[in-house]
């Protein structure tokens, strides 16, 4: 382990620290709460974040832990990345969250578009089970299960009520999923990428016309 104070330089410990430690002190500074930050590549959420798509809440499990649908923020600018990759990335979470009027309390996490999920909580064992990053994958690959078809006419974001009441439950009573079935990510980026394939070409057909 290393040590690192809140500019990012290193307190106690030989080790080098990882290069992400610009991105959590960005968000340290901005988000006085956080306690513990999570950041992976783990498959499911990498998915959503490739395709650029905000996971949706559909019930009441999602909502346990996330008010409302788990933003896929902007992709950074070439000259962002350019000049400090890591930083920007901590940035650009803080600024799209005060832009879309988040709170990292009820929103303790998301997704940056083309990289992976970024997951927050009170400590950092939390903020990698019920507070973000552990549900953040399982719950959207869940939630678009529906694309087998339902018989009754799709899926339906959860209301807002539900979403409310569903944060004032035990957050140790996270709710059941009922047979819903986990989709192998293959099979995820497949189907997503035959929508997103979908949507390309009746741009260009919508252009040429």
């Amino acid at each position: 382990m290393v040590v690192v104070d809140l500019e990012g330089k290193v307190a106690e410990g030989k080790w080098k620290p990882s290069s992400d430690t610009p991105t959590h002190v960005e968000l340290y500074k901005a988000f006085p709460n956080l306690g513990g930050i999570v950041h992976t590549h783990s498959s499911y959420a990498t998915s959503w974040a490739q395709a650029g798509r905000d996971v949706p809440c559909y019930g009441t499990t999602h909502a346990d832990c996330f008010y409302g649908d788990v933003p896929c923020l902007r992709c950074l600018t070439r000259e962002e990345i350019e000049e400090a990759y890591e930083k920007n990335t901590g940035l650009l979470i803080v600024s799209e969250f005060a832009r879309l009027g988040k709170d990292p309390k009820a929103v303790p996490g998301c997704l940056c578009k083309n990289h992976g999920p970024f997951a927050w909580a009170k400590n950092a064992c939390a903020a990698g089970d019920s507070g973000g990053a552990g549900h953040l994958p399982r719950h959207g690959i869940q939630s678009h299960q529906p694309f087998r078809g339902s018989g009754r006419g799709g899926p339906g974001a959860a209301p807002a009520k539900g979403r409310s009441a569903a944060v004032q439950r035990n957050p140790t009573d996270p709710g059941k999923d009922g047979e819903t079935r986990l989709l192998t990510p293959p099979l995820f980026l497949r189907i997503i990428t035959a929508i997103n394939c979908a949507a390309r070409r009746r741009s260009v057909s919508s252009a040429s016309t």
